[in-house]
């Protein structure tokens, strides 16, 4: 034991070893912090629970009999339902034409694809002298 001891004293008289200590010291502070910090807020607020898992609480009081079925139909609908994700497929079409107009090039015919838009300037050129 009485080695150990030793050896972390020499260790700790290099500069660079007391960096490297205090930085890590300072990392595992602020993460358990950060760790408890994030427990009692979640205990504050209520853990962040999805609504929905709250449904089989209500069953098993209305089941007991604490809740009328009345009681029970109104909290359930008070539940927000999950709204389902659509996942575009690759075989999805695309509309005819974009907002704004604009067409999407597989749907354009060879006469569209080859034309090149007109622009015209809003100003004149200022290269050009005026006499």
């Amino acid at each position: 034991m009485e080695e150990i001891k030793t050896f972390w004293l020499e260790t700790m008289e290099m500069q660079e070893a007391r960096w490297i200590v205090a930085i890590t010291g300072l990392v595992v502070g602020v993460s358990v912090a950060f760790y408890f910090v994030k427990l009692f807020r979640d205990m504050a607020i209520g853990g962040g629970e999805d609504p929905t898992s709250y449904i089989s609480e209500f069953q098993r009081l209305r089941d007991e009999g604490k809740l009328d079925d009345e009681e029970y139909a109104r909290l359930s609908q008070a539940i927000p339902k999950p709204t389902p994700v659509k996942v575009a497929n690759a075989n999805d079409k695309l509309p005819r034409k974009l907002p704004g107009g604009l067409i999407p090039p597989d749907s354009r015919t060879n006469d569209e694809q080859d034309e090149l838009p007109d622009f015209k300037p809003d100003e004149p050129d200022t290269d050009e002298t005026v006499d």
